[in-house]
């Protein structure tokens, strides 16, 4: 009987040490301001070192082996956009993302310093070292005596070392593309060509407004091929469907079409953006990003206490927004603002979970869970407009407009 209790004590001993090994917290020797232990996390926009919470994946590691190497990679437990982050650095830039097989940006050194408990850590790509000799991470030179930086890598056993597994290539989705209209390439002031993309808002894959570089609106009903033409000025276009959308004018009133745009209803003023749900729903930014919502067609507006650079409205109380580069969700008409990802220019919603964005970068992402994971689309981009949930219309590179196809 004591040999059964000591050997099931034994297993959980064996379990619980294994359990502690899955995960590895990465703390500076240098407690910089002489009380704060430095720990690695992603809880931030940025890959950073501070002071951390004991629940927070962000500060939670695995270390892994690559195959026949003496280099590591090192992923973040928390799959903050819904892909493995892995630790990269890329010349002078430090920061976390998904990798390929062969990236030496994203493999690491581990050199232990002798009859000490502490290690450096360097770079494979660049032969830099992990420090918090500057205000913030880096990754650089060092000298020597820095127990800036030293680390110490709790609950990491070098024998007891998982194997990295990454793609060779990552996934790439199929991409069609079919070309609605050529841009009009406008001259510069140096005499070249330069592209000022149209204004464009989707309400169907066949219905189509825009404003165009002259900021007239024009109207298709057959997904592009023909346009109507309008003496209508406009700086910002919401586009319900064929007859209904929201427009605001070069003197800042916001106007309203049920009509097709025949004739126009003023409804509002001083607002900069909107985006339009319905012929009674409809939400604005003023200059001051301060977000707006009306349940009457204009009538009235009332202010949930909410800034914005953008919004993109997609049911009664149901709207994404960027604030700073942050995307957001919300459910309940502002009261409660959900954070989703950064980095982000614009949004184009359909609904509360399927979406597509702009980055800062100009690249297109489109999500169908609710952000929990993202697909990515490369180029360059200068706007877009979701038309389902894999199927967009965007502005290319060369200011064409493109309706973008996303095969499964």
């Amino acid at each position: 009987m004591k040999n059964r209790i000591l050997l099931i004590g034994l297993l959980f001993l064996i379990i619980g040490q294994l359990n502690a090994q899955d995960f590895v917290q990465i703390q500076n020797r240098w407690q910089k301001d002489g009380k704060t232990d430095y720990k690695i996390h992603i809880q931030n926009e940025n890959v950073d070192a501070g002071a951390t919470e004991s629940n927070w994946w962000s500060a939670q590691w695995t270390i892994e082996k690559v195959k026949d190497s003496e280099y590591y990679r090192i992923k973040n437990r928390w799959q903050k956009y819904g892909d493995d982050l892995y630790l990269l650095n890329n010349k002078e830039d430090l920061s976390v993302g998904e990798v390929e097989a062969g990236w030496w940006s994203a493999m690491w050194i581990l050199e232990k310093m002798n009859g000490e408990d502490f290690y450096r850590i360097k770079n494979r790509w660049t032969n830099n070292y992990l420090h918090i000799q500057n205000p913030t991470l880096s990754c650089g030179k060092i000298d020597a005596n820095w127990w800036s930086a030293m680390w110490e890598l709790q609950g990491f056993d070098i024998n007891n070392v998982p194997e990295s597994i990454v793609n060779t290539t990552t996934p790439k989705p199929t991409i069609k593309t079919v070309e609605l209209e050529k841009a009009i390439l406008c001259k510069n002031e140096s005499g070249g060509s330069q592209v000022f993309p149209d204004e464009i808002s989707t309400a169907s894959i066949d219905v189509i407004w825009k404003i165009n570089v002259a900021g007239y609106v024009e109207k298709s009903t057959d997904g592009g091929k023909k346009w109507n033409d309008s003496d209508k000025k406009l700086k910002a276009l919401s586009a319900v469907n064929e007859q209904v959308a929201y427009g605001i004018t070069w003197n800042g009133q916001t106007e309203l079409t049920t009509d097709g745009g025949k004739s126009w209803t003023q409804v509002g003023n001083g607002f900069e953006k909107i985006s339009s749900i319905d012929a009674m729903n409809v939400w604005a930014i003023d200059g001051y990003r301060n977000v707006f919502h009306s349940n009457n067609g204009g009538q009235d507006w009332t202010n949930p206490s909410v800034s914005a650079d953008n919004i993109s409205a997609t049911f009664q109380g149901f709207a994404w927004t960027v604030n700073a580069g942050t995307l957001f969700r919300t459910k309940d008409g502002g009261k409660t603002m959900e954070e989703i990802t950064t980095k982000v220019k614009t949004v184009s919603a359909l609904n509360y979970e399927n979406t597509w964005i702009l980055n800062q970068d100009n690249t297109l992402q489109y999500t169908n869970n609710g952000g929990k994971s993202w697909n990515k689309v490369e180029g360059y981009f200068h706007k877009v407009q979701a038309v389902s949930a894999d199927q967009a219309h965007v502005i290319d590179a060369q200011g064409n407009l493109v309706l973008l196809s996303m095969l499964k």
